[in-house]
């Protein structure tokens, strides 16, 4: 898999990957925050699901998030218009602790991540106006920017008892805008993610912990490779949740 291109704006549709910045807080937090609330709202009280969007998912912790050294984000990247998820249904399957990918299980694509991906900050200007709906922004956004559809999330220095590979990276989050889905952004993203934490944080294994009750996500990362090795809690507010811990490790990666 090459590495990412200069994002290019003149091309509706195509996909760009590029590292975040804090810059990208509000794009990437609206996202999560939509996502979020489509999949896994109904699993908590509106009262927990309310705290989670104004604390864990709010666009100053996600900023705070994007500037510390030991966590780093993947976005995936559209050319705004051409219906490609500016005006389109919102959603993904995601969630926190392991966040979960938006794609299609039937369509084929490689069953494994890429490693050797070098990714390079955005080139777009910061701030970028992404004109989300669920902002505070007031000034329509710049056509020429690029719309966040998808997002990856790794963190250093995260662990389990049940892991069993060294030097592990958590995949804390991913989610994809439901007009990607089927389109491997969701695989793209997993494999971006995992170069990234080979290269940034000289990890040999990815984890994650994805909800129980999120079937379609545990065959994505089945098929990705990922095995069950044990389980934890998330906690939103007063709701508890069972995650499904899973794992791969990288240093046996093919393109």
């Amino acid at each position: 898999m090459p590495a990412p291109a200069p994002y290019n704006p003149s091309t509706p549709g195509e996909v760009a990957y590029a590292l975040a910045t804090p810059a990208d807080a509000p794009a990437v937090a609206a996202l999560v925050a939509r996502v979020w609330t489509r999949f896994f709202g109904h699993s908590v009280s509106a009262d927990d699901l309310a705290e989670h969007l104004a604390t864990s998912l709010h666009p100053d912790t996600i900023g705070a998030e994007l500037a510390r050294g030991d966590m780093a984000f993947v976005v995936a990247t559209v050319a705004r218009g051409g219906g490609d998820g500016e005006d389109g249904e919102d959603g993904g399957d995601g969630g926190d602790g392991g966040d979960t990918p938006a794609d299609d299980d039937n369509n084929a694509r490689s069953t494994h991540l890429v490693p050797a991906i070098t990714v390079t900050p955005s080139p777009s200007p910061s701030p970028r106006p992404y004109g989300d709906e669920d902002s505070d922004a007031t000034d329509a956004p710049d056509p020429a920017s690029p719309l966040v559809v998808g997002v990856a999330q790794i963190v250093a220095g995260s662990a389990e008892p049940c892991l069993t590979h060294p030097d592990p990276v958590e995949l804390r989050r991913l989610y994809v805008d439901q007009t990607q889905h089927g389109k491997g952004v969701a695989d793209a993203l997993v494999a971006h993610a995992a170069a990234l934490a080979a290269e940034r944080f000289a990890a040999r294994a990815l984890w994650l912990g994805v909800w129980e009750d999120n079937p379609r996500a545990r065959r994505f990362y089945a098929r990705l490779g990922f095995e069950d090795v044990g389980e934890h809690e998330f906690v939103v507010g007063g709701a508890v949740r069972r995650d499904v811990v899973m794992e791969r490790a990288l240093g046996a990666l093919r393109a």
